[in-house]
């Protein structure tokens, strides 16, 4: 099992202007954490920051020990997958393909398939349930459907890390139920899954952990019920809400007040 481990990070697209600062979380094996936060908290930033596509500006984040931006790109392709917000494709490739992609870490560019890669192609389409949309362009799909064939491709390159920008914006709420499950049980396999969820609901469902992120700090962190409390999302959204129990699982819902 693989271990992100971010050390008082802080970063700046033009300093000194900070969009991060002081963010220390360890991200381990068999644990599915989810992030939230107001819009521009700095969510899509700090995930950037942990998949290496930035490096940070002050701290560290490291992967199984060393900083994640100096691994080479192929083998931290091997340990570490992330599905962004929104991702273009230029070229009409079908589902299949863009699966595919996810076993160039292991195979190369020009090697031809093996039987273990088309095994691992299948098994990640059937668990993003796009098997059935396999030979029909991205193009084509709608914006749930082209989220599950991303997370399909990530999960073809079998990470033991997995990063996810806000995957949920796009499914219906069937698919939304479906995605989070899947990372569930990709977790329960052992994968260290880390997901910014824009809904409350949705977020005190079911991460074991959760982490509140806040005018580029982390503010609080441990349980949804920990967390998710009135105080701390009043502080954190500027709104006013209520707490109260999910009748089923007694998980805190998050409710907002909308009137004067």
């Amino acid at each position: 099992m693989s271990e992100l481990l971010g050390r008082g990070i802080a970063f700046a697209y033009a300093p000194p202007d900070t969009v991060l600062s002081g963010i220390s979380l360890r991200l381990q094996g068999g644990e599915l954490s989810a992030l939230i936060g107001p819009n521009g908290s700095g969510k899509s930033t700090l995930l950037r920051v942990l998949s290496g596509l930035y490096p940070p500006t002050c701290g560290e984040a490291l992967l199984d020990g060393r900083p994640v931006h100096r691994w080479p790109r192929r083998e931290r392709a091997r340990r570490l997958a992330m599905v962004e917000q929104q991702r273009a494709v230029g070229f009409d490739f079908t589902v299949r393909e863009i699966v595919a992609m996810g076993r160039t870490a292991h195979r190369g560019r020009v090697a031809r398939e093996s039987s273990i890669d088309r095994a691992a192609i299948e098994r990640a389409m059937q668990h993003a349930a796009v098997d059935a949309l396999m030979d029909r362009s991205i193009h084509a799909l709608s914006g749930g459907e082209r989220q599950r064939a991303f997370l399909a491709a990530a999960l073809a390159q079998q990470p033991s890390v997995l990063l996810l920008d806000e995957p949920l914006t796009h499914l219906d709420i069937r698919h939304q139920r479906q995605f989070m499950h899947i990372l569930r049980d990709r977790s329960a396999a052992g994968t260290a899954v880390f997901v910014a969820v824009h809904d409350l609901i949705l977020a005190s469902q079911l991460p074991d952990r959760l982490l509140l992120l806040s005018g580029g700090r982390l503010v609080a962190a441990g349980s949804p019920a920990e967390v998710l409390t009135a105080e701390s999302v009043r502080s954190a959204f500027a709104a006013e809400v209520d707490i109260v129990s999910h009748p089923r699982s007694g998980a805190p819902v998050v409710l907002p007040w909308l009137g004067d």
